[in-house]
């Protein structure tokens, strides 16, 4: 070989080269292709320090560019790590393939797309997006309306003006009415490759859910856009490498779901408040004995507009928005 292998542990050097007493390569075709590599290692103290050697080998000479490992698009599956009769000196033996699934209920993509051209297919493109919407006549409870448009009181006298409350009382509060109100839901449904759903992004998008922007985002002010979490499913592709090898790989199907509130002005006696979308109005209440009468009257004294869903930044959702129609 060359070196002593008691040197090469002093020095804290591990060397790895192709097996070739072995047959380094063997390439099986097919429906079901697989390569298997072989290496020798040389310098390792023990296996598993052959083994973290050995990765970092195949991460710095088989990245398939989306932060995995793989040889002729073929992702590695497994790695096997082999003493030998020599101190220092282990064999290790990777094997590239499309790991095969033998249970029908699996969590393994699902859907098959067979129609993909051999000699250009590559992996879906995030701008792959398709955008639908749906609008509804929700209805809400209001006791204040935009503005009074007209007043006229039965006794022919000077009207009193109640600031647009719906059906005041005696007490200050009003009954209010039920109104036809405004919604709409809207998805993203996003071709993503199979390395996006990482597990930061995964635990991205569930902080997410349940959040509302906020900034303005995508056209939606602040607070007014409701992110209610992402349905994804794994989808197969087979085709024809340029090597004709036959190739399976999948890539995620994703609809990212929301819904949007519309910003409202509430008046309080004076003053005008602005409501976003997805806060709420509360009224406090301040109860009192009438003199004259000795009864309790409860009386509403303020109106404070409360945030009740946290906020987040939809911009690291990684959302091309580019992509959607005008």
């Amino acid at each position: 070989m060359g070196f002593e292998l008691t040197d090469l542990i002093e020095d804290g050097l591990i060397q790895i080269g192709e097996a070739q007493e072995d047959g380094s390569f063997n390439r099986t075709e097919g429906e079901n292709s697989s390569i298997t590599v072989r290496f020798n290692i040389w310098g390792a103290e023990n296996a598993s320090t052959a083994y973290v050697a050995l990765m970092n080998y195949l991460s710095s000479e088989f990245a398939d560019g989306n932060g995995g490992i793989a040889n002729y698009d073929l992702p590695l599956d497994t790695v096997n790590i082999q003493s030998t009769e020599s101190p220092y000196a282990y064999k290790g033996e990777c094997v590239f393939q499309f790991r095969q699934s033998s249970d029908a209920s699996s969590n393994s993509p699902s859907n098959t797309d067979s129609n993909v051209n051999s000699s250009s297919y590559s992996v879906p493109e995030v701008e792959d997006s398709d955008f639908t919407f749906e609008t509804s006549g929700g209805s809400a409870h209001i006791k204040h309306g935009i503005a009074r448009l007209g007043s006229a009181r039965y006794d022919g006298g000077s009207p009193v003006d109640y600031g647009a409350m719906i059906n005041p009382r005696e007490d200050g509060t009003a009954d209010g009415c039920d109104i036809i109100a405004p919604t709409l839901a809207f998805s993203i449904s996003l071709s993503l490759p199979k390395a996006w759903f990482s597990l930061a992004y995964r635990l991205a998008i569930a902080n997410a859910t349940g959040c509302v922007n906020a900034a303005p985002w995508g056209g939606f002010g602040a607070g007014s856009l409701l992110f209610k979490g992402v349905s994804a499913r794994a989808t197969w592709l087979k085709w024809t490498n340029r090597a004709g090898m036959a190739m399976r790989d999948w890539y995620w199907r994703a609809s990212f779901s929301f819904e949007c509130a519309p910003a409202a002005s509430i008046v309080v006696g004076n003053t005008t408040l602005v409501k976003p979308g997805w806060a709420v109005a509360s009224q406090a209440r301040e109860s009192y004995a009438d003199p004259a009468t000795g009864a309790t009257v409860s009386v509403a004294q303020q109106v404070d507009i409360i945030q009740v869903y946290p906020t987040y930044d939809f911009s690291l959702l990684g959302i091309p928005m580019k992509a959607l129609p005008d």
